[in-house]
């Protein structure tokens, strides 16, 4: 499930568990809170695989959030293995998470306009300009 509402985490079992979670519908950080509200040990979040560029694995995923629990990003192909896994009675799975923390990091964008320029106009540097419903684009990672 996507694991961005309540209903998603009811059968969440918190002991020693693992949650698996599909990307959309919310953000990461909010997947993270509930992952944490549900006391699981950890999350996984994999791709979509809706199109070309969602199969891969989510990477330089940046935000602040002062989380207490590991969360990864796994690409579709290898969430739908842990999917299929979990769906087979006869198989046990167990997951090894190990995190490294680092000291945050700066992240910056430029936008440029002109004083006397088209104000619909603007150039933007070092970001994208797609974003999810809650931010403008450029800030959303």
């Amino acid at each position: 499930n996507l694991g961005c509402q309540d209903i998603d985490w009811i059968n969440a079992s918190n002991t020693n568990s693992i949650a698996l979670v599909k990307c959309g519908d919310c953000g990461f950080a909010e997947k993270a809170q509930f992952a944490e509200k549900y006391r699981v040990k950890g999350f996984l979040i994999y791709n979509d695989g809706i199109a070309p560029d969602r199969f891969q694995a989510y990477q330089n995923v940046r935000g602040t959030m002062n989380g207490t629990i590991p969360g990864y990003f796994l690409s579709y192909s290898l969430g739908m293995k842990f999917i299929n896994a979990a769906s087979n009675i006869n198989t046990n799975i167990s997951i090894i998470m190990n995190s490294d923390v680092y000291d945050a990091q700066g992240i910056a964008n430029i936008c440029a306009d002109t004083p006397t320029g088209d104000k619909t106009k603007t150039i933007i540097v070092g970001s994208h300009s797609d974003g999810v419903l809650d931010g403008s684009g450029i800030n959303d990672n």
